[in-house]
């Protein structure tokens, strides 16, 4: 999914670094940005919620090695966020549109790299065990963000089983 959104940011801002820069730290503040909201959620005093949103930085691999590299890992994180902020709209809210939200969020995350997986289904089968959460998951409106899912990581799917002798 970088290589694609890369592709778009390159169409608007010429090939260059310049694209490349303003593409990664576009979802680095996003991922702050979705932080903020998240711990908003989820905290109530101002303070946990900077503790929170700044915690990024105190992390090596974050706050230092994301300025040299890891592309892909700056889009999973943002699809890691992105994923608990619309699981906890959910649980506000179980509208139409935030089961779309949620699928979607899965999506971008899975379409991220494929380690999301290893984020996105102990999410799932430990919300399932919280009742609350359960009444969400296992409700017939899932199947929207299941399909909204689907359609995301759809073509990337297609592709690989339509080419499989060019891939092995």
């Amino acid at each position: 999914m970088y290589s694609w959104i890369s592709w778009g940011t390159f169409q608007i801002f010429g090939t260059g670094l310049f694209a490349l820069t303003l593409l990664k730290y576009t979802l680095i503040t996003l991922t702050f940005w979705l932080t903020w909201l998240v711990s908003g959620q989820l905290f109530q005093h101002l303070q946990t919620r900077y503790i929170a949103t700044f915690s990024y930085l105190l992390m090596p691999s974050f706050a230092w090695h994301m300025h040299q590299g890891v592309t892909h890992t700056i889009l999973l994180g943002f699809g890691i966020i992105l994923t608990l902020r619309a699981l906890l709209l959910l649980k506000e809210n179980n509208s139409i549109r935030n089961y779309l939200y949620f699928g979607l969020a899965l999506g971008i995350g899975l379409m991220a790299k494929y380690s999301f997986l290893l984020f996105m289904v102990p999410l799932l089968l430990s919300a399932i065990t919280i009742a609350s959460f359960r009444k969400i998951i296992i409700n017939q409106k899932i199947f929207l963000s299941i399909g909204i899912f689907i359609v995301v990581i759809g073509p990337h799917v297609y592709w690989p089983a339509q080419h499989y002798q060019e891939l092995f």
